[in-house]
């Protein structure tokens, strides 16, 4: 029985996902996500509320663990857990007391597994395609060119950390929206800079997460079995829906999980942005991301 699980620790919501070898691929055995929201309030220190919270989950997750017999796993800790400076204790308390390892990973390490997920979820062997992945503590960047990857970047700018930075008002004000703006003039200058140099952007590929919310309002139709594609005019329709209102009326919004009415309205804001920048008049968004590549790695899928 060749079972393997992958534990993604994020900033802002911790997965598990069981899987079992197949003569095809892999077969999926279980999948649970839990919001956790490490970065809440930023990256520098994990709020104690979050610290157990973040805990108490992995102790859950081992116990899955035992019942599905798993003596193979990755758990991968990213951007939360690299910047907090409480970051060593918690993956030291997750071996105490859950008997969970920790390996910590870097941005670059982060984006090349993003990249193995989203190939294994999407025929991306010819033009040129942008991934994006948003985290609570990180966005990865990566461009892919007649399927190899040309370029990979992780920036520090999750939307936990905009979030804390950017929009204290409700609604987020036109002075917030403008802040924003310039602060992501100045921070994604390196991708900007790749995107000038090369052909056009096919697509924007969206790896899970806050595109998943747009999928979910929008109730696209699935394209094929891991993905769903979404015309740039759809998006902006979703982003006028949610971008001015108030947490009461976000909550309202059919499709919009609660645990993401707090950082939606910054995520929209820089996916916009990054249309903007890619001038792409398409979505792609992959269900595969991070944990889907370290399955690819480790069952040698290409």
């Amino acid at each position: 029985m060749d079972r393997f699980a992958v534990i993604d620790l994020g900033s802002n919501t911790f997965h598990l996902l069981i899987v079992e070898k197949t003569t095809w691929g892999f077969k999926e055995l279980y999948r649970k996500r839990v919001y956790t929201k490490l970065a809440m309030g930023g990256s520098r220190t994990i709020l104690e509320e979050s610290f157990s919270k973040g805990i108490a989950c992995l102790q859950e997750f081992r116990n899955i663990l035992n019942r599905f017999k798993i003596v193979n796993y990755r758990a991968l800790g990213t951007a939360a857990l690299r910047s907090a400076d409480n970051g060593k204790e918690f993956i030291s308390q997750a071996m105490d007391t859950a008997n969970i390892k920790i390996d910590l990973i870097d941005g670059n390490q982060e984006a090349t597994l993003i990249a193995k997920g989203v190939k294994a979820a999407i025929d991306i062997s010819s033009h040129r395609y942008l991934i994006m992945d948003i985290g609570g503590g990180s966005v990865e960047f990566i461009i892919l060119e007649n399927g190899s990857v040309q370029w990979q970047q992780s920036f520090p700018i999750g939307l936990a950390i905009l979030k804390a930075l950017f929009h204290t008002e409700e609604p987020i004000s036109v002075s917030e929206l403008e802040q924003m703006k310039n602060f992501l003039d100045l921070e994604l200058q390196p991708l900007k800079q790749q995107l000038t140099d090369g052909p056009k952007i096919k697509a924007l590929i969206g790896a899970s997460g806050s595109f998943e919310v747009v999928q979910a309002i929008l109730d696209l139709s699935r394209w094929n079995q891991q993905t769903y594609k979404c015309h740039v005019l759809d998006f902006f329709k979703v982003q006028e829906m949610i971008m001015h209102k108030s947490t009461e009326e976000r909550v309202q919004i059919k499709g919009l999980p609660i645990e993401r009415v707090d950082l939606i309205v910054v995520a929209l804001f820089l996916i916009n942005y990054i249309l903007k920048l890619t001038e792409a008049e398409e979505i792609i968004i992959s269900d595969y991301a991070l944990k889907e590549g370290v399955i690819a790695q480790k069952f040698d899928i290409s």
